[in-house]
């Protein structure tokens, strides 16, 4: 037993799995649960940061606005401006940034050029200065971010108004190192300060100036457990800046601490989950055994009853009740069994209806009588007529007469079985010098005695086959068979009692095999099968305006197979149609394509009962004339009086409804048939086709001379057209001619030929008959 297999195993690992699917489940539930409570928690640390950041700014920039204000108050300070004073303007600069600790601090005229400095210097280059004062004076009063000479202030401007407007000061703060470290130790965040080209101006972090950093800090990682994770968490706020020099800050928090605690809790989570699967191991292997070992117990017992060994079985101790429900179960289930089984083994073996053999019991037998080696008779029979008997008299009636059968077979030496419906098969055993014919007459004799059911006598009759062993073969399967091959011959050649005869069987394989044959020359469509046509001479015009369709088969490596073989074959197997259709496709097609040469030729074709009698014959003919452009009348359907008779009513009701279509139709063979004169007025006929046998020689008997007189009469007293075939020599055809035949045809006239060779013998005929 594979171990995936092992209930015990199985449970085991069922238990291990919920457990470490809910260990798991916690785990991950408790991943996302702390890492939404951090993200949570940063975004507020992040909202506040924001807000401490804002009103740190806001806060400088309002010193910044009041020592611009206490300045530009100022009378001296106004009235040196006024003049130029440059000394006094200067003095007054570097005082007032003293003061406030300022790192910038500039006086510009109205046109924002400067005049002067904190440091008490003039500037010359005024227009290095357009960016920045631009935007600054069009909102006085208003903090900006500026970086100037890669340094990045916090400034703002205010009017000098005396008392109209005649400067402008400008105040700044250098946002540098101590100013993000403070910032940091204000928000618990990292602060960086970074241009409109991303490049690092200022950050409480150990950072390159001047530098890209963002992708720099993005790319930073820390080691995890199962994978790395970024080191930061940043946030981007835009400054007020100039508008063609942007300023931006980037707050970072930092997620070393909270990795560290979130991994220590992880790790103490998997050392509990690991003990509840060791937990979940023990207990689900001890829930195992307790259930496993009591059935190991009840499988042994199972083995045994199997065995046909019903006592001394013993349970577990340790059994549940279900458990005992169970082996108290097998153990009626094992009396029951021992109970049946003599049962069971007679029906597999008997028939039910008559408790004769069956066939497989009946094949046992035949071997067994076979490695005797004695002599014995295979006999198998059945009843003629017993459907009649079973549709009039009722099932339960055919049932009775089967067991009145069976009984009497009982009752005769051998052995004896039913393989079906009404057919039965016995095993005689032949004594030394007894004959075979002799004692299966007996067992007929015995069988025909008539049979009492209720009140009635029913008088039964039989047919049966016989082989012999070792004479018929040397098997079960051989002489079976070979008896149904002899049942089969009596019931189509009639009589009641037939032999099998040496050869049929390979025979009838020949058979099987040229159906097959046949059935993949058809699909194939590969040249195997082919049309002749045999023309027919109008006596009244001397016209050649007709043509017999007669199918050839040249089989690979077999040669010619005569037609008279497989076209019955193919109504023994239920072919026929299947060929029906292929002859009227090949013929209709010909048709069309004597037409396209210019010969306008009515071909006849030969159809059997199954055609007529098959629901899609009809709708098939017309669609294969539509397909080609045939007109019906170019048509014409040759059946067989036997054909004709076979189930007359459809035949008729089919034939009329063709001929209203315009399709000709004729009975071929006629006067070796079953047509009366009663029945052929009834058939809605054009045609009569006299059968060969009486015009092969016609020359020389006056018996059927006066036959095919009296038939040609017939037939147009009848409004038919009447047809001679076999006609073989000149003298018959002189006589048919003055008989009043209105067509003959035979070997005289042309033998059959392929369709290519119409044209030229047409050409030929006509053209020695003209010069007649």
């Amino acid at each position: 037993m594979r171990p995936t297999n092992n209930l015990k195993n199985q449970i085991a690992l069922l238990c291990v799995t919920l457990v470490a699917v809910c260990c798991l489940v916690l785990l991950l539930a408790f991943w996302l649960f702390t890492w939404e409570n951090h993200r949570q928690h940063l975004t507020r640390s992040m909202v506040h940061t924001d807000n401490v950041f804002r009103q740190y700014l806001e806060s400088r920039e309002a010193v910044l606005a009041t020592a611009a204000q206490v300045l530009t108050a100022d009378f001296g300070f106004k009235q040196a401006v006024a003049t130029r004073d440059a000394d006094t303007i200067a003095s007054a600069l570097a005082n007032h940034s003293a003061r406030i600790g300022a790192e910038l601090m500039w006086l510009l005229d109205i046109n924002g050029n400067l005049i002067s400095t904190s440091a008490g210097t003039d500037r010359d280059d005024s227009t290095a200065f357009d960016w920045l004062t631009r935007d600054l004076i069009q909102a006085p009063g208003q903090g900006f971010f500026v970086v100037f000479d890669n340094v990045l202030y916090q400034v703002i401007l205010l009017p000098v108004n005396a008392p109209r407007l005649i400067a402008y000061t400008l105040v700044g703060f250098e946002i540098d190192a101590a100013v993000t470290l403070e910032l940091r130790e204000l928000t618990g965040m990292e602060i960086s300060f970074f241009d409109g080209r991303q490049r690092l101006l200022s950050s409480s972090l150990p950072l390159a100036k001047n530098a890209p950093f963002i992708s720099e800090l993005h790319s930073r990682s820390l080691p995890g457990l199962f994978f790395s994770r970024a080191e930061f968490s940043s946030h981007q706020l835009e400054l007020n800046a100039v508008s063609d020099r942007p300023v931006g800050v980037l707050i970072s928090a930092g997620l070393v601490d909270f990795y560290r605690d979130l991994d220590r809790q992880l790790q103490t989570m998997l050392v509990l989950a690991g003990i509840i699967l060791l937990i979940g191991l023990a207990a689900s292997v001890l829930l195992a055994r307790n259930l496993t070992v009591p059935l190991a117990k009840l499988v042994v017992a199972a083995r045994r009853f199997a065995l046909g060994q019903y006592d001394g079985a013993s349970l577990h101790r340790q059994a549940n009740d279900e458990i005992a429900s169970l082996f108290n179960a097998f153990a009626d289930m094992g009396k029951k069994i021992d109970q049946r089984e003599q049962q069971v083994l007679f029906q597999a073996r008997h028939d039910g209806l008559t408790g004769l053999h069956n066939r497989n019991a009946l094949l046992e037998l035949i071997d067994r009588m076979v490695k005797s080696g004695d002599s014995f008779v295979v006999f198998a029979l059945n009843i003629r007529g017993f459907q009649f008997i079973n549709n009039s008299l009722g099932p339960d009636m055919g049932d009775r007469c089967l067991r009145a059968i069976a009984d009497r077979l009982a009752r005769h030496p051998g052995e004896h079985a039913r393989i079906g419906g009404d057919e039965f098969v016995s095993l005689l055993p032949l004594a030394e010098g007894e004959s075979a014919a002799i004692c299966c007459r007996e067992l007929l004799d015995l069988l025909r005695q008539p049979v009492a059911v209720a009140d009635l006598e029913i008088p039964l009759s039989f047919r049966a086959g016989v082989c012999e062993f070792p004479a018929d073969g040397g098997d079960g399967k051989t002489l079976l068979r070979r008896v149904t091959i002899a049942l089969e011959s009596v019931r189509n050649e009639g009589g009641d009692l037939r032999f099998y005869r040496t050869g049929e069987d390979e025979m009838l394989l020949q058979r099987l095999a040229i159906v097959e044959a046949l059935r993949s020359a058809m699909q194939r469509d590969d040249g195997q099968l082919f049309m002749y046509y045999q023309p027919k001479l109008n006596l009244r015009t001397g016209q050649i305006d007709k043509v017999e369709s007669l199918i050839r088969w040249r089989r690979p490596d077999h040669g010619w197979v005569s037609p008279e073989i497989f076209v019955s074959l193919a109504e023994q197997t239920g072919l026929i149609f299947d060929l029906s259709r292929w002859v009227l496709r090949t013929v209709v097609r010909q048709v069309c394509q004597w037409q396209r040469e210019g010969i306008q030729m009515r071909a006849a074709i030969n159809i059997s009962a199954q055609d007529i009698n098959h629901p899609d014959f009809c709708d098939f003919l017309k669609k294969i004339l539509a397909e080609f452009g045939i007109a019906p009348a170019f048509i014409t359907l040759e059946l067989t009086e036997r054909d004709l008779m076979s189930n007359e009513l459809q035949a008729i009701s089919v034939l009329k409804q063709l001929r209203d279509e315009g399709f000709g139709i004729s009975v071929d063979d006629y006067g070796i048939g079953q047509s009366s004169l009663g029945k052929l007025k009834k058939l809605p006929v054009d045609e009569l086709k006299i059968d060969k046998s009486f015009i092969l020689k016609l020359d020389a008997s006056p018996t059927d001379q006066m036959i095919v007189q009296s038939t040609i009469n017939l037939g147009h007293n009848l409004g038919l057209v009447v047809v001679a075939e076999g006609v073989e020599n000149e003298a018959s055809l002189h006589l048919l001619r003055k008989m009043g035949a209105d067509y003959i045809q035979g070997y005289f006239l042309a033998k059959p030929f392929a369709a290519a060779e119409l044209k030229p013998w047409l050409e030929n005929y006509y053209a020695v008959s003209n010069h007649a």
